[in-house]
């Protein structure tokens, strides 16, 4: 019986030994499995951390205003560019609406532009002045979109690129070709009243020819040649503006000048 005893003891210690070495050996593997994947969310946290700054310092640098904001329009990030690069801190327009930040005038349509990347997810671009009126207001082209994940709308991002030059350019190329037609324009009369120009001046040539020269008609005659050389070198600047040609700068005699126009009034 003793011997039975014994056996079952040793039996029922081998057992517990066994079983401290297994729960120690789980404890290992448990540690082990818990510092791999500590280490596993250091190394995520570090990577996102990374990824941030950069993307921070991405957007810090990009000329164009960037905008996160919820789907109730709260604004979650925003660079210094969207501020105005005003030295208010960045913080304390976080949870503030976007909407405050838009022109009264401006107000409807920025809000169905969200409201519309919100519902569909569809992108809207339109062009609106910076905040603050002034004779050189800048002009923005404002993109809203829309983030999704798994297909699903999480926040919305708006983008604005001052486009103030640009649209300044454009004025200036337009005007530009306004000035072009206008010269064409004045190319083609120049020429027509050119031709006209050398009727008279022939037939008055002629009727002087046909009268004696001590005849009153004769100094009427000679105004009208000089009125015509007069129109004729008028004729000649509008082709020189019409081909853009310099203009040569000369003396002018206005006591001569002045005389020729009193004897044609």
């Amino acid at each position: 019986f003793s011997t039975a005893i014994w056996a079952i003891l040793l039996i029922g210690a081998a057992l517990a030994v066994c079983a401290a070495a297994g729960l120690a050996w789980m404890w290992v593997l448990a540690r082990r499995e818990l510092s791999r994947t500590q280490a596993a969310v250091a190394a995520a946290q570090a990577q996102q951390q990374a990824l941030e700054v950069r993307w921070q310092t991405l957007v810090g640098q990009t000329p164009d205003f960037v905008v996160l904001t919820d789907l109730e329009f709260r604004i979650t990030f925003l660079n210094r560019v969207a501020t105005g690069n005003h030295e208010r801190p960045l913080q304390e327009y976080l949870g503030t609406s976007v909407l405050e930040y838009v022109q009264a005038d401006h107000m409807e349509r920025f809000r169905a532009a969200f409201e519309r990347a919100r519902a569909t997810g569809e992108s809207s671009v339109m062009e609106m002045p910076s905040g603050q009126r002034s004779s050189s207001q800048a002009i923005f082209e404002s993109r809203v979109a829309a983030i999704r994940r798994d297909g699903k709308v999480i926040a919305l991002l708006c983008l604005g690129r001052d486009i103030t030059a640009s649209r300044r350019v454009e004025k200036q190329l337009q005007q530009a070709q306004k000035m072009e037609a206008i010269g064409r324009l004045a190319g083609g009369v120049a020429h027509d009243f050119n031709n006209l120009l050398t009727v008279i001046t022939c037939n008055t040539l002629l009727a002087k020819d046909d009268i004696p020269e001590d005849s009153p008609a004769c100094d009427e005659l000679q105004e009208v040649l000089m009125a015509a050389e007069s129109a004729a070198s008028l004729t000649q600047k509008l082709l020189a503006f019409s081909r853009r040609q310099m203009i040569k700068k000369s003396y002018l005699d206005l006591r001569s000048s002045v005389s020729e126009v009193t004897r044609m009034l």
